[in-house]
């Protein structure tokens, strides 16, 4: 289900929130490729690292969108 983490290592409540991620990474994929069937170019770009304190840490994305 996840890339490189064991899902057996996992906590309950961070298999949850990886689910939650999976859900709306599946979301925004969605929504990518029908922008990209209404004629748009779409790049998800690095836009922030959020880091908790702890050593763990979040890629935030941004879009660039360009009209082909």
């Amino acid at each position: 289900m996840f890339d490189m983490i064991p899902e057996a290592t996992l906590t309950e409540a961070q298999k949850t929130r990886m689910a939650i991620v999976l859900r709306e990474a599946e979301a925004l994929n969605r929504a990518i490729r029908e922008a990209v069937a209404e004629g748009l170019a779409i790049e998800m770009i690095r836009a922030a690292r959020h880091h908790c304190g702890t050593g763990c840490w979040g890629d935030q994305l941004r879009p660039a969108v360009v009209k082909c």
